[in-house]
This record gives C-alpha cells, structure tokens and sequence, in this order.
C-alpha cells in the first residue's frame, strides 16, 4: 500500500504524520482537506517497532496461512496487546509489531492508520549486497536479506561501530550461504506502467464521479455513527429503566423481610419457643454475610438441616462461627457437599430464652 501511494501524485497521497518515542507530528493546518478526503497514516518510527520473520509455506497465501502466521506474530510480539503490520514474501512473512497502549499515550487515535516507518522507507529492490545500514529519524536501522528478502532487522539510537555490524552479521548466519537472486524489476516497472496507463484513462467524469465518492463518504458514516449512537442511547435507557425496576423490587423484598424478621421475634418471645421459620431467616441472614445463600432447609426434631451455597472459597472455620452466634442454633456441625461451594449444616435449635453455654 505504501509503495502505490508513493506513485501517485502529490495532492492524492494520504498525510502521513511521524510518532517518534517523544511523541506524534501536528498535522498541519492546510492538510485538513486533504486527510478527510485521502486518508491520514501515522507513520511509527523504527525505535517503536518489533521485528519477526516467519517462514511461510510455499503457494497462495490463503485465509487459513493468513491466521496462522498473525497468531504466530501475535505470540512473537514482546507486548500485551500488539498492533500488527504483515507483509508477504515469497519466502517470508515479515511481521512489525507495536505497542498499542503506548502509541495512544504518545496520541495515536485507537482505529488509526498506522505504517512501520521501514515498510514506507523500503526501497523498490533490495541492496546489491546482503547487508545494509540505513539512518532513519530516531536512529540507524541494519537490515540483512537473504533470497531478495528481508531476513533480519535491528535498530541502533547511535550510528553501531564496524565491530557491532559484524557480530549481527554473523548472528543472521550469513556466510556460506547461497541465497538466491531478488524479484526481477521487471516486475515493478510492469507495475508502475499499469499504474500510469490507468491514470491516463481517467476522465473529467470520473474525476467527478471520485470526488463525490470520497465526500459522500464521510458523510454517510458520520450519518451511520449518529444512528448507533441514538440506538446505542435507546439501548441504555431500556436497560437503566429495568434496573430501576429491580431495584424497587428488592427494595420491597427487604421491607417485607425486615417486617416477617420482627414478627418472627414477637412470636419467640410470646411463645418461648423458636419459630419454625426463625432458623430459615437467620440461616439465610449468616450465609449472605458470607458472601453466600441459603439453598436448602428443613427441620426436624430439635435439629435443623440445611445446604449453604458460597460464591467464594470461604473458611469453614468462619462459617462455624458465623452459625454458632445465631440465637436459635447450637452445635453447629458442617462438612462438604458434592456441589461445589456447597456446605451441609447440621444444628440443634434452641428455644427462645434459653442463653447458649458458651464453648470450652
């Protein structure tokens, strides 16, 4: 993409604005036009960038190739959530990784254009020799090619010395190697002279006809984006109305809780005896402190039997204790269930009034 967009015309190219490790380029004020209409590509400096080289199979590179070698470069990149730029060889595929979290700290929007600085720099055809030495913005790039492609890369914040070239010479394993001849140019002036005959051809009206293509644009996605936006909203609105409604709800639970729990109290004192709900709410009290519910009860003489479901791993020992200072149970005993999370409480009741003896 960027070798065509270096063929054409001045006023047709997208603007490409540099981030270096201090930070991004303003766009100039006079191409506001031209990057709503062309395009805006960030072009990231070599400093910022992780180089990969994955052996490719031979033939098409189909969508299955595709997703392998992504997921390969993607597990390569030194960072937590990679941006990636891959390009195809016919025996390599070059994979330049980034930091996205800190490109948008340097001002990167998230969805931007985003070129390596190498893969806009590379030339048309490959050095002469296997290796070469570039000076970029923030530093100097060594690259090695092997077979008419890039094979390694490194990058250097100060001009390396002829003893730091060497040994990443040696480290590509370069000598005694027989690497076979680049890509004829043939091809790339096939290229340019398809790109050329396509620009003559242009007429007034397709000027036109791409002109108001490319305004229309923007227009009709900024209409589509204030669509979603107003579903999105709508969306927002039925969901806060439901929560309201839940919340009343559980509102009105409580209060009946609250008034059921000061029945159950009157009914103990007047009667001495322990409601047979008294155990239930109290039970079901302990196990939402613990971050938990109560999921099965029952009574039977003089004792109660129940199922606690916690959500968290939660100390036994708490829960013991957590039963034992409830009023209408004593000798609390608790083991596993099979369910996960699940505790089975045995306890005796005690009757109302009757003042727990306190443990040895």
């Amino acid at each position: 993409m960027s070798k065509r967009s270096a063929n054409l015309p001045g006023f047709l190219r997208p603007i490409d604005r540099r981030v270096t490790a201090g930070g991004g380029v303003p766009r100039p004020a006079s191409a506001l036009v031209r990057a709503v209409l062309f395009g805006e590509r960030f072009v990231v400096s070599r400093a910022l960038l992780h180089f990969e080289r994955i052996e490719r199979p031979a033939g098409r590179a189909d969508e299955r190739v595709r997703r392998a070698v992504e997921l390969a470069a993607r597990n390569r990149a030194p960072f937590t959530d990679p941006g990636l730029s891959i390009s195809w060889g016919q025996h390599y595929a070059i994979a330049w990784s980034w930091d996205r979290a800190r490109l948008e700290r340097l001002g990167v929007p998230a969805k931007a254009w985003i070129v390596p600085e190498p893969a806009l720099a590379a030339p048309a055809e490959p050095p002469a020799g296997d290796f070469r030495l570039r000076e970029l913005q923030d530093g100097y790039e060594g690259q090695v090619f092997r077979r008419g492609e890039l094979f390694a890369s490194r990058f250097w914040e100060r001009r390396p010395s002829q003893t730091d070239l060497d040994l990443f010479v040696r480290s590509c394993g370069l000598h005694g190697q027989d690497d076979e001849t680049a890509r004829p140019a043939s091809a790339i002036e096939t290229a340019e002279g398809r790109v050329r005959d396509h620009l003559s051809r242009v007429t007034p009206l397709h000027a036109g006809l791409a002109a108001l293509l490319l305004v229309g644009t923007p227009l009709l996605y900024q209409a589509g984006s204030q669509v979603r936006i107003n579903l999105e909203l709508q969306a927002a609105r039925s969901q806060l109305s439901t929560v309201v409604q839940e919340s009343s709800a559980q509102f009105d639970a409580l209060q009946r809780y609250q008034a059921n729990s000061a029945r159950l109290d009157s009914y103990r004192t007047a009667l001495d005896l322990a409601h047979p709900l008294a155990p239930a709410t109290e039970l079901a009290e302990t196990a939402q402190a613990i971050d938990g519910q109560l999921n099965r009860f029952r009574i039977v003489p003089g004792r109660i039997e129940a199922v606690l479901g916690t959500r968290t791993e939660t100390d036994p020992a708490d829960i013991v204790r957590a039963l034992e200072e409830t009023p209408s149970l004593a000798n609390v005993e608790i083991r596993r269930a099979r369910a996960q999370g699940d505790w089975e409480v045995q306890a005796d009741l005690v009757a109302a009034g009757t003042p727990q003896e306190p443990e040895s």
